[in-house]
């Protein structure tokens, strides 16, 4: 079962202490919907310069292949450059 209720508060809670510009928990499922949305994406070059997205696209679809077992995601938000221009 995900993270749910008062701990998933504190997780985040947290998070946005240690300076994470923002946080969520999700569960870890198969993002069927998703799949081919991400696979025509990356076949469009949409990720730029970010040669790492089109690695394991199998895993961005399914994180239960990285961990398996895995119920719950907890994603960060690091703003590199967080000064207002």
């Amino acid at each position: 079962m995900p993270f749910s209720g008062p701990i998933k508060e504190k997780i985040k809670e947290r998070l946005l202490e240690m300076g994470f510009s923002a946080c969520g928990i999700a569960r870890a499922e198969i993002l069927t919907e998703e799949k081919e949305h991400l696979l025509a994406w990356l076949r469009q070059g949409m990720h730029g310069t970010m040669d790492w997205m089109e690695r394991n696209p199998d895993i961005r679809i399914n994180p239960g292949l990285l961990l398996p077992g895995a119920k719950s995601l907890i994603i960060v938000l690091l703003n590199y450059y967080p000064r207002r221009i």
